[in-house]
């Protein structure tokens, strides 16, 4: 499944990102979910870009999509977050 959250009025560049993503993890890995009344542990695999209002949300979330694909072929709970190939 996949689920996207937007996080708002943040002033944060991509390395103020980790530890919130981090955190995140960490959230869903402490909890056991009720799944047709059974307990179940979940794992995640995060996708994330930081991107201001000028960005085309379709470009953003392209970027997210690879971030995303890059996480899974990480293996499980992980997260990535999308850098320009581009620069170094």
């Amino acid at each position: 499944e996949a689920l996207g959250i937007h996080v708002w009025n943040l002033q944060v560049g991509k390395e103020d990102v980790v530890p919130f993503l981090s955190r995140l993890i960490m959230a869903f890995n402490d909890n056991l979910f009720d799944a047709k009344n059974e307990k179940i542990k979940i794992t995640v695999s995060i996708g994330c870009v930081v991107f201001d209002h000028d960005n085309d949300i379709e470009d953003v979330l392209s970027k997210a999509d690879s971030a995303l694909y890059d996480s899974k072929r990480q293996g499980k709970n992980r997260f990535s977050v999308w850098r320009d190939p581009g620069l170094s």
